[in-house]
């Protein structure tokens, strides 16, 4: 099943099925509007950013592990970095940040 996920104002992830248009999962706890999401299929996990880095379980929408992008520093976007297993987050400050997680380290490595 195809999966698009909106990101939205409301300070919710929500994935819709691209089949139906309903959805399927609401992931809460982000304090601010959600800039970018990523699904990462290998680990079944779901990352987002609020300012935050949020990373979620994403059958359960458990929240796993969140992380600021640096003192006085706000994620925008990201992205994973396959070959690493890190996270790449891109900051308001002008700046892109490398994050090593133990989520994505043991995804990521072949």
């Amino acid at each position: 099943m195809d999966l698009d996920v909106p990101v939205a104002q409301d300070k919710k992830v929500s994935p819709l099925s691209s089949a139906f248009g309903e959805c399927l999962r609401t992931y809460n706890g982000h304090r601010k509007a959600v800039f970018d999401v990523r699904f990462v299929s290998n680990q079944n996990l779901v990352v987002s950013c609020d300012g935050q880095v949020h990373i979620w379980e994403a059958e359960t929408g458990r929240s796993l592990q969140q992380f600021d992008a640096g003192k006085n520093n706000q994620a925008v976007s990201l992205d994973l970095v396959n070959d690493f297993g890190l996270l790449a987050t891109a900051t308001a400050s002008s700046s892109i940040q490398f994050v090593a997680s133990p989520f994505f380290v043991a995804c990521c490595r072949h």
